[in-house]
């Protein structure tokens, strides 16, 4: 019986040497719980025995980022509206959600990062970023040989991104927020 032996050895030097306890008085770590929902779409979560509607509508897609306004309402309460930016990836698509209160400082945002035509540092190379609560990160970044290019990251715990956006697709991308706001404030509520 010394392969037991060895095993039961084993597991213990592993219980010391993860945990940096006696095994006996080892305990598993606890699970760490997700995070609450960072936005009101992703937080939206109608009863279970009631009727709810989401409407959406695509607005485009640039470059693999494909933009959609969207409105979920159960049959007690108020809308939620707001984006869904989304990225597909090799393991699946990843998102990122913004609440329709979000929409105006994303836009201006968007043109801050538009305005950026240069480095305004003294260093060789900038990264100038915005992001929303649901994890939609903007970025303009410039180094010596390429200018100023773009790039979109979305998803809060797996992420996606597309880099190297030109500054039209980045005001097209803009163009979609800003189209985006305006159907929603002309919604009823």
């Amino acid at each position: 019986m010394p392969g037991i032996h060895r095993a039961a050895a084993l597991a213990v030097f592993l219980a010391v040497l993860t945990t940096g306890q006696n095994a006996e008085n080892a305990t598993p770590a606890p699970a760490q719980p997700f995070p609450p929902p960072a936005t009101k779409l992703e937080a939206f979560q109608p009863p279970t025995d009631a009727v709810y509607t989401v409407a959406r509508e695509d607005l485009g897609n640039i470059n693999g980022v494909a933009v959609e306004v969207r409105e979920m309402r159960d049959a007690r309460g108020k809308p939620v509206r707001g984006l869904v930016v989304e990225i597909p990836g090799p393991e699946g698509s990843r998102r990122s959600y913004v609440d329709a209160d979000e929409l105006a400082a994303l836009i201006r945002g968007c043109d801050s990062l538009l305005a950026l035509d240069s480095n305004p540092t003294p260093f060789k190379t900038y990264e100038a970023r915005i992001s929303t609560r649901g994890s939609l990160q903007l970025a303009a970044s410039t180094s010596e040989d390429k200018g100023v290019t773009y790039s979109v990251t979305v998803g809060r715990f797996r992420t996606a991104s597309r880099m190297s956006l030109t500054a039209e697709q980045m005001n097209q991308l803009r163009g979609m927020f800003a189209s985006a706001a305006e159907k929603i404030a002309a919604l009823p509520d």
